[in-house]
């Protein structure tokens, strides 16, 4: 009998621990299903500022200005035409995607230069 109640409490106490799994996975959605009740679209504003701190070159230095039209009507407005004016004087036109997540992956036009990060801010 002592074997039997011995196998009982193993078994309560792995499913007590399965559940908890569960509840702390199911609670890490919770970004999510905001977004999704309340979605908030991205402005050009934001991406704007995100786009003007993208350095020229790897280490080089940020961008002093940016301006960024959506190419669609949608919440994140992808894909955005971007122009980015460096201190050199020499302006770089990006066509550039908006994830979910906040980050952004563009690429020059007529070159294969690529920027990429984050964080576009959502909303206003």
């Amino acid at each position: 009998m002592a074997k039997f109640g011995a196998l009982l409490a193993v078994a309560l106490m792995a499913a007590v621990g399965v559940s908890v799994v569960m509840v702390t996975r199911r609670e890490s959605d919770t970004r999510f299903d905001t977004a999704q009740k309340a979605p908030v679209k991205v402005l050009p504003p934001a991406v704007q500022d995100a786009m003007r701190q993208t350095p020229e070159t790897r280490n080089g230095p940020a961008g002093t200005s940016a301006h960024c039209t959506p190419g669609a009507v949608t919440q994140l407005g992808n894909p955005w035409s971007c122009t980015i004016n460096y201190a050199a004087g020499t302006p770089r036109a990006y066509r550039v995607i908006v994830a979910a997540d906040e980050s952004y992956f563009g690429q020059a036009l007529g070159s294969n230069t690529v920027i990429k990060g984050c964080c576009v801010k959502f909303g206003p």
